[in-house]
């Protein structure tokens, strides 16, 4: 490595502001439990065949999960520790600034301690930790509590029934799939997509609403989406979408289904239903961007396959056993077999004494 350039990146890194704004995109990057070269990439928008490269050449070091039968040959997903999350935000914040790979040196994190040391700067906190400090504080008259209630109870059921009818019509030939729609919040120019799901973090901030095997949904904002295992999908896009009139969804489905097939009409009254959503994002937005926010609705269909599972009646399950033992949840169940989900439950929890 040249000697001048690792004194120019040194006097570079020395500088509060510079230090300042790599502690934050580590404390970031601290924050996300997922550490996966799919998540590690979407962090700091960088490609996973980068971050492989990378650690070929040694300047990153990752984990793996499993090792073969023979326990020596790794078959697991790499983890990404969260030092090496520190090196890559080192790494983003130089090459944003010019500096080629081949200047970064593979030591760049040690640099970084011997010049931080244990004089590390304390970063700012955010508008909404100061909000969420302020409202342990702030009183509000009732009235105004409830017109508030009202007014996020109305947007947030909007916005999430937008996406979920929209899903319904897309899977309506094929039930039980799993499916997001994504709503990228960035306008971009006409014609330009993401083609694979280990890219979806390019989408920027979107809205995303996700239907589950058993038709649960779930509605909620990410400033960069990203999966943990992004081979388990594929991206597709409806046919005959106006981009003049609001950007185009991105549609995600398992990777064994068969293609989405949507007709004309369909399609019309999807992009009618989103265009309000994309004209009302001002409205919606506070409801949806701040901390996890999520609206899920649960609504198995326990008719679409013998062992569909729900996550809530999963634990109100073990909620009804603590009450009154086990027992007692049988009978629970049994009193409900008039109707077909009450019967589910029974066949798939055990028939009752």
């Amino acid at each position: 490595m040249n000697e001048p350039n690792i004194e120019r990146i040194r006097r570079y890194l020395q500088s509060k502001e510079v230090q300042e704004r790599v502690q934050k995109s580590m404390q970031d990057a601290h924050s996300k439990a997922t550490v996966t070269i799919s998540r590690a990439a979407g962090l700091f928008n960088f490609t996973e065949s980068q971050l492989r490269e990378w650690e070929k050449r040694g300047l990153l070091k990752t984990e793996r999960t499993a090792l073969s039968q023979d326990s020596k040959t790794s078959t697991g997903h790499r983890q990404f520790s969260p030092d090496e999350l520190d090196k890559l935000a080192l790494i983003r914040e130089l090459m944003d600034q010019g500096y080629t790979l081949s200047e970064i040196p593979q030591n760049i994190d040690d640099i970084w301690q011997q010049i931080v040391g244990d004089h590390q700067y304390s970063v700012p906190t955010t508008p909404s930790q100061d909000n969420n400090r302020a409202l342990e504080v702030e009183h509000y008259p009732i009235d105004t509590h409830v017109e508030a209630a009202d007014e996020e109870y109305f947007w947030r059921f909007f916005v999430s029934q937008a996406l979920r009818l929209s899903l319904l019509l897309i899977c309506e030939e094929m039930p039980g799939t799993i499916a997001g729609l994504f709503l990228p919040l960035e306008h971009k120019e006409p014609g330009q997509r993401i083609d694979f799901p280990q890219n979806i973090s390019q989408a920027g901030p979107s809205l995303v609403g996700w239907i589950g095997a058993n038709q649960a949904f779930y509605a909620f904002f990410e400033s960069a989406p990203t999966f943990e295992y992004p081979s388990d999908f594929r991206i597709e896009y409806l046919p005959g979408w106006n981009e003049n009139i609001c950007p185009t969804p991105i549609i995600v489905i398992q990777r064994r289904a068969r293609a989405i097939a949507v007709t004309g009409i369909q399609v019309a009254s999807i992009q009618r239903i989103l265009e309000l959503v994309y004209m009302h994002v001002n409205d919606w937005l506070p409801f949806f961007g701040s901390g996890k926010r999520y609206w899920i609705e649960h609504v198995t269909n326990f008719g679409l396959n013998p062992n569909v599972t729900d996550a809530l009646l999963d634990k109100m399950m073990n909620v009804i056993v603590e009450l009154g033992g086990e027992e007692h949840a049988r009978c629970s169940l049994k009193s409900n077999c008039d109707n077909q989900s009450g019967c589910r439950l029974v066949q798939f929890y055990g028939k009752p004494a």
